[in-house]
């Protein structure tokens, strides 16, 4: 489920239709880069395929939509690395600092995948 919710107070410069399609881009490329499983050991990412070995290596994706709206996602992840889910946040390119929303997506993602890989059975069934 995509949802896109504003901050009290946040500014309308954006449509909310604009940050909706940021927020799919980002979550799209995250699930095409984790598509095929982890990556080999060593950590090859430069030999795996263009932009998926790279979000693979980085742990996120961030998209910058010609509107100025940017999206970042980033997988829940099951213990075998295949992503069951993807977070994403969005906003203005201005007021959004890419860092933090960043380091804060990840710890969020990795907190989620670690309680499903507790509880594995709340796993969607392949």
């Amino acid at each position: 489920m995509d949802a896109v919710r504003r901050a009290p107070g946040a500014g309308t410069e954006l449509g909310v239709e604009d940050e909706a399609r940021a927020s799919v881009q980002a979550a799209t490329r995250i699930f095409q880069a984790f598509a095929a499983g982890p990556l080999p050991f060593p950590a090859a990412w430069e030999e795996a395929e263009g932009e998926a070995g790279r979000v693979r290596h980085q742990g996120f994706v961030a998209v910058r939509g010609a509107t100025g709206a940017v999206g970042i996602a980033a997988p829940v992840l099951t213990a075998s690395s295949t992503a069951v889910g993807a977070l994403a946040v969005t906003g203005p390119q201005g007021r959004l600092q890419l860092v933090g929303a960043v380091s804060h997506l990840r710890a969020a993602c990795a907190a989620v995948s670690r309680a499903l890989q507790r509880t594995p059975e709340m796993a969607p069934a392949r």
